[in-house]
């Protein structure tokens, strides 16, 4: 669901007029991306109707891999999506997480059918750490107007290529959690729903902006 409280980057659309000395004018449009405090782009691709890939591929980022894969025909119109680390996301009260990643996708837009958002893991460390990639790998949506992460059921945790692939309809805050089991491999992963205060604790995050043409 489209969450209008959510503040994410903002795009503006600038006309110019300029006028020389004979009083002659011309004129033209530009655009400008104001990034709240904090915001490091990472990575950004224009999207539009015929569908599209963007991609996090810089190696020293902490979203190294993550990638939203779009359908045809999800857009009407051209959208540049910028993906950007930041460094503080809304907590949870879930226990024993080992590693999270928190990540806004925008503009905020609801849409009739599912993109595909795909996060890479590491199977060595998650065997290291005796997480379990069906049971142990969660990945909820952030509801600002009750404070609160729901979980995303469709989920398909890929084995083979390591990675989670996660439908949904609609750009949002999401947030995935890697649990470590209290009695090893394969734990109960959390409720379905964590209520959260209004502190903020330090996490992995990404936010979007986009550019409509």
């Amino acid at each position: 669901m489209r969450d209008p409280n959510f503040i994410t980057s903002e795009v503006y659309r600038i006309k110019l007029c300029v006028t020389d000395d004979d009083g002659l004018k011309a004129y033209g449009t530009t655009s400008i991306t104001l990034v709240p405090s904090g915001y490091s782009i990472v990575a950004s691709n224009l999207i539009g109707k015929e569908g599209g890939e963007l991609k996090v591929t810089d190696p020293d980022s902490i979203l190294n891999g993550i990638k939203v894969s779009i359908p045809q025909n999800i857009l009407s119109q051209n959208i540049t999506i910028t993906i950007s680390e930041i460094r503080e996301c809304p907590p949870s009260s879930a226990q024993r997480i080992e590693k999270s990643l928190c990540m806004v996708i925008g503009p905020s837009i609801d849409f009739q059918s599912s993109f595909t958002i795909t996060v890479p893991y590491d199977d060595n460390e998650l065997i290291r750490e005796e997480i379990s990639p069906e049971q142990d790998i969660k990945m909820y949506s952030y509801d600002t107007s009750q404070s609160k992460w729901t979980i995303i059921k469709d989920i398909e945790i890929d084995t083979q290529n390591h990675c989670i692939n996660a439908k949904v309809s609609h750009f949002s805050l999401f947030k995935i959690d890697f649990i470590k089991s209290e009695t090893g491999v394969g734990g109960d992963g959390g409720a379905d729903e964590w209520s959260d205060s209004l502190s903020v604790t330090g996490g992995g995050c990404f936010i979007t902006t986009c550019i409509l043409n």
